[in-house]
């Protein structure tokens, strides 16, 4: 599957381990245009420490996010077990 094809979910973590996105589609949003919550958080060693702040996106912009993370080295990290967004 090509990353231009992927759904964005789950988290994304900088090369450094310094910063974390998460991606969640908002399971409310109308299914013609499905939007995205995108939540930006501070982290250490890629382990998430502090919210910092969320966006809310169209699909097209959500995959643009994600595909431009991606290029520049973030990785799809899964989370530990048991813990919530």
């Amino acid at each position: 599957m090509e990353i231009a094809d992927q759904i964005p979910s789950g988290w994304l973590v900088d090369p450094t381990g310094e910063r974390m996105v998460l991606f969640i589609k908002d399971p409310m949003s109308e299914r013609q245009y499905p939007k995205f919550y995108i939540d930006k958080w501070s982290a250490d060693n890629g382990i998430r420490t502090r919210f910092k702040k969320r966006k809310i996106a169209v699909k097209e912009e959500a995959v643009r996010i994600w595909i431009s993370l991606i290029e520049n080295g973030w990785n799809k990290v899964e989370p530990l077990v048991g813990e919530v967004a």
